[in-house]
This record gives C-alpha cells, sequence and structure tokens, in this order.
C-alpha cells in the first residue's frame, strides 16, 4: 500500500438515521495534491448538513509511467470498496 492510499471520513454525529455520502477526489492533475486539501469543507458539510463525506487518495502518475491512469483508478475504485465495507460493519450511510 502506498502512502497516498489512504482516506478522510468524517460521519454526523447523529447515527440514528441513515445518511448520504459524498465522495471528494482531490485535484492536481493525477501529478500532485492530498487528501487533506478538502477537510475544512468536508467538516462543515458533514456538520451543518448531516452529510457523510470521504476524500480518497490515489498514487500519482509518474515520468517512467510505472503508475498509469488504470492504477489510479484501481486505487480510487478499491477506496470506494473499502468504506463499503465500513458500512457492511455497521457504520448507517
Amino acid at each position: 500500500t502506498d502512502e497516498r492510499q489512504k482516506f478522510n471520513l468524517f460521519v454526523p454525529q447523529d447515527q440514528s438515521k441513515s445518511f448520504p455520502l459524498l465522495v471528494m477526489i482531490h485535484g492536481g492533475g493525477w501529478k500532485s495534491g492530498t487528501i487533506d486539501m478538502f477537510v475544512p469543507l468536508m467538516k462543515e458539510v458533514t456538520e451543518k448538513h448531516s452529510i457523510a463525506t470521504a476524500s480518497l487518495g490515489y498514487r500519482f502518475i509518474n515520468e517512467n509511467m510505472t503508475i498509469s491512469y488504470k492504477d489510479i483508478y484501481n486505487d480510487i475504485n478499491n477506496g470506494i470498496s473499502v468504506i463499503k465495507k465500513y458500512i457492511e460493519k455497521g457504520l448507517r450511510l
């Protein structure tokens, strides 16, 4: 697992009912950016609107193309799968 293959997840305090999930993928031309770019916005959306928010990280394209666009797509897909596992274990979304 690469250091960039992480995610932030914020959920509303009241988990007595279901709530939607907003997934954010940072910009940077597939070469830069971090999952922390959206933290202030994510916290605000979660607290004010009772919407869960997640920002997904991914590996970056590099000069010798050892990381491809397909790898980035897979990183994002895998991140969504991990969040789905959290849901299955009882985190209500």
